[in-house]
């Protein structure tokens, strides 16, 4: 999966995902990261512009890596929590320890394709490549 800003890879597993986001900036890969999860939780739900639920994320952490993990962890609660899958991500601040965003999203009426249990720390490490891009591995427990 790849769009314009992030390249997207999946690593299937019989009790987890393995997803691997790489762009530009930090931002973009957990602006990517998202809409990875969201396409293991519904594909193409966020195709839809209709984007009618907003919320606020601040999220603080000890580094840049597990910023990235409790945001989609906060983020994947929300979803189960109210049944809305957050589509879009406006980020206000994204520092090594703290993140925040204003997130954008819609109900989902007929479930979820994917039960996502959890997003782990096991291999996150946040990382800048040869290439000049960043690169995150992010696990999903299913």
């Amino acid at each position: 999966m790849n769009d314009d800003l992030a390249k997207i890879e999946f690593i299937g597993h019989t009790a987890d995902v393995r997803m691997q986001v790489s762009a530009a900036s930090p931002e973009e890969v957990l602006k990517g990261a998202l809409r990875g999860m969201n396409h293991l939780i519904k594909p193409g739900f966020c195709d839809d512009s209709s984007l009618l639920i907003s919320t606020d994320l601040r999220i603080e952490s000890v580094d840049r890596s597990a910023l990235i993990v409790d945001a989609l962890s906060e983020i994947l609660t929300e979803t189960q929590i109210r049944k809305v899958l957050f589509c879009e991500m406006e980020i206000q601040i994204f520092q090594e320890i703290q993140l925040s965003a204003r997130l954008y999203g819609r109900k989902i009426h007929d479930g979820f394709d994917e039960d996502l249990k959890a997003v782990t720390y096991h291999e996150a490490q946040l990382r800048k490549n040869q290439d000049g891009d960043w690169t995150i591995t992010i696990i999903f427990d299913i």
